[in-house]
């Protein structure tokens, strides 16, 4: 099976030794946000998804 965008965050994120309230904090949303996207409740937009790409030091394309 294939990793969903919000695991790839997650994992991304734990690598870099960053929690949730942190990687919110870096990209201007609220930490309940990041804890959407993680869980696969939402996806986040394409503006989202390039900071988060950025915040973490890794490609919109090894998250999607």
């Amino acid at each position: 099976m294939l990793d969903s965008i919000g695991s790839r965050i997650t994992k991304a994120r734990l690598f870099r030794n960053l929690n949730q309230k942190e990687l919110a904090q870096k990209i201007g949303v609220e930490p309940a946000t990041i804890s959407k996207y993680e869980s696969g409740m939402n996806e986040p937009n394409i503006k989202n998804l390039k900071s988060i790409a950025e915040a973490l030091d890794t490609s919109i394309d090894e998250l999607v």
